[in-house]
């Protein structure tokens, strides 16, 4: 009896050691990297797995919201699912998909941004503008590069420390989301700083008045807009490397002699980051005194001074825009000049062929003053469909007065209010309205019947990751300076599909710095950036600026089941705004078809009704 239980208690250590001697291997596998994720800062960083390890890579990222990332030290597991490390991998809790990813411990993954198909020009615009904030359900999206590097670089056992400590450092973050860190790019850690590292040069670290010179010279171009003082810090780096950009000189964020030349010279591009006010000079000025020329608000030299005439042309634009009329031309407003100028020349084909004149009409806007909110209704009556619901406090256009009922507009649907649920103000309002020679106006600039308030709107679009160089009713044209091959794919090495001859013209779907991929006489395909040159055409579109809808194959439809991020129910708005009217909320789990999912918002139908709800919120499951 003793003798068999001795062979059953060694029977049985083998088998435990059958079991943990993998385990103990596995544990033991030595990794040359190691990953460190600090959630204060969203910033990974990976490290040589060694005392005192160099950073071979660093970059911005975006965690799970709501601390749905878990802290501690991890070791990444083996593969668990088809598609982890390789090129696409397919959510199949919530849809979606996501480049090179690499798991860290459960469900939680380092992965690219977030894409609606497995298709590099179907990114999800909504991850592109929450990155470097956490938003996640929990995995950790980062640039498609810094996964591809995570994905192929860092094997089973390589330890993820994730931790929520330290302090935090806008100056990094800033520089980090201009571009990530890669020792394979040729540059060290301290160079990515811009730390000098040759006699002359001047970065991080650096002190005295040349680094005072430079950042008043920067702030002149409308580029630096931290504080002036004798020290290269990150803010002023960071200066430097968008600077450098716009020169098109390598971002380094170090400020080499030609770099300084550069700068100083009378043709150095500005950028719009810094207020400017009566007594500014520089570039930044005489940038903004070209834009107010080109919408006929300004004729005076272009001189770069911020004098009264400038001033002057700021605060009509202010008060024609919506925004306060105080002269000073803060950063969205610099923006907003550019942007409307930027159209009118588009319009006008680059022709200075064409005049503007002032209209002064009164307006009456309306304010919803019901607790419960009313009805926008097609007809002036009780019994008449509502269009939709306004809220308490919401603002609409006036065009008819009635004695009971006043036909308004809402945006762009028009419908009529009950007077008494309205508080009706008259306002003076200005349009500036831009005019070809034979007198045709082709474009007006103000408080117009579809459009409320242009500041209220065009600062939401920026906020909103919107882009200066597109409009409503533009649309980006490539013309080619040589006969250039339409590629298959972005590479000089892919099928050629066929060529864009010299002079043609193509449309831009999508811009890059090295690739453009274009639409030509059918063909859909890439063209080198550089090949090309650039305009703005008008077109007829009911697209709003920057939106990229997501079209599914053979007018297929999605079905998804709600999801909320937090809390128990998902709100349901009446357009793809937060600060729209709440149409109503769902349950979890309520299964909804989806119409098309534009910028993180997905419009869905339930049992005949339409409502927008945030593209996070839904759990997308199958399609019908």
């Amino acid at each position: 009896m003793k003798a068999r239980k001795l062979a059953l208690y060694s029977l049985i250590a083998t088998l435990l050691m059958s079991v943990i001697a993998p385990l103990a291997r596995a544990d033991e596998i030595v990794s040359p990297y190691r990953v460190d994720v600090d959630i204060v800062n969203q910033i990974v960083t990976v490290y040589e797995n060694r005392d005192g390890g160099a950073i071979v890579m660093q970059g911005l990222c975006s965690s799970g919201a709501d601390d749905a990332t878990p802290l501690g030290t991890f070791t990444m597991p083996e593969s668990e699912r088809d598609g982890e490390r390789e090129e696409w991998f397919h959510f199949r809790a919530f849809g979606g998909y996501a480049r090179y990813a690499t798991r860290i411990h459960y469900d939680v993954m380092f992965h690219s941004l977030l894409y609606n198909r497995a298709n590099e020009r179907a990114i999800n615009e909504q991850s592109v503008k929450d990155f470097g904030y956490p938003v996640s359900h929990g995995c950790i999206r980062m640039r498609t590069e810094d996964a591809k590097f995570i994905a192929q670089n860092c094997p089973v056992g390589t330890k993820v420390k994730i931790h929520k400590d330290g302090e935090r450092d806008e100056a990094l973050r800033d520089l980090l989301y201009q571009a990530s860190f890669h020792a394979s790019d040729g540059k060290t850690y301290s160079q990515f700083l811009g730390v000098p590292d040759e006699p002359g040069m001047l970065g991080r670290g650096c002190t005295g008045s040349e680094v005072r010179d430079l950042q008043m010279k920067l702030q002149a171009l409308g580029i630096y807009s931290g504080e002036i003082t004798d020290e290269y810090t990150l803010s002023t780096v960071r200066a430097v490397r968008e600077a450098q950009d716009l020169l098109g000189m390598a971002q380094t964020g170090l400020a080499t002699l030609d770099f300084q030349n550069a700068i100083t010279d009378a043709n150095a591009p500005a950028a719009m980051n810094v207020t400017l006010g009566h007594g500014s000079s520089g570039p930044a000025v005489r940038a903004l005194q070209r834009h107010l020329q080109a919408l006929r608000l300004y004729d005076g030299d272009i001189d770069g001074v911020y004098d009264v005439d400038v001033t002057g042309a700021v605060t009509t634009f202010q008060d024609v825009y919506g925004f306060e009329a105080d002269g000073i031309a803060a950063p969205i407003v610099q923006k907003a000049i550019y942007y409307e100028a930027e159209h009118v020349r588009a319009m006008l084909g680059g022709s200075d062929d064409y005049t503007m004149t002032t209209r002064s009409r009164d307006l009456y806007l309306g304010t919803v003053k019901c607790q419960v909110g009313i009805k926008l209704r097609e007809a002036p009556s009780t019994e008449a469909e509502s269009l939709m619901s306004l809220k308490n406090d919401t603002s609409v256009i006036g065009l008819e007065r009635g004695d009971e009922w006043s036909k308004v507009m809402k945006g762009s649907a028009t419908g009529y209010v009950m007077n008494r649920y309205m508080e009706f103000i008259p306002k003076a309002t200005l349009t500036l309205d831009y005019a070809t020679d034979d007198g045709d106006v082709i474009y007006s600039i103000g408080i117009t019947d579809l459009n409320e308030s242009p500041a209220e709107r065009f600062t939401a679009y920026i906020e909103g990751g919107g882009s200066l160089e597109k409009h409503e009713d533009l649309a980006e044209q490539a013309v080619a300076e040589a006969s250039l091959d339409i590629q298959a794919a972005p590479s000089a090495s892919s099928e050629v599909l066929g060529a864009l001859p010299q002079g043609s013209e193509a449309r831009v779907l999508l811009h890059s710095s090295e690739w453009t991929f274009i639409e030509y006489d059918g063909m859909q395909g890439y063209i080198p950036t550089d090949a090309a040159t650039f305009r703005l055409v008008p077109v007829a579109t009911d697209a709003l600026p920057g939106s990229a809808a997501v079209v599914f194959e053979d007018d297929s439809t999605e079905t998804a089941l709600t999801s909320p991020g937090t809390g128990n129910r998902v709100s349901v708005y009446e357009s793809a705004d937060e600060g729209s009217a709440v149409l109503g909320t769902l349950k979890k789990g309520v299964e909804v078809s989806v119409i098309e999912t534009v910028e993180g918002w997905s419009l869905i139908e339930l049992q005949g009704h339409r409502g927008y709800v945030k593209e996070m919120d839904l759990k997308f499951t199958t399609r019908v």
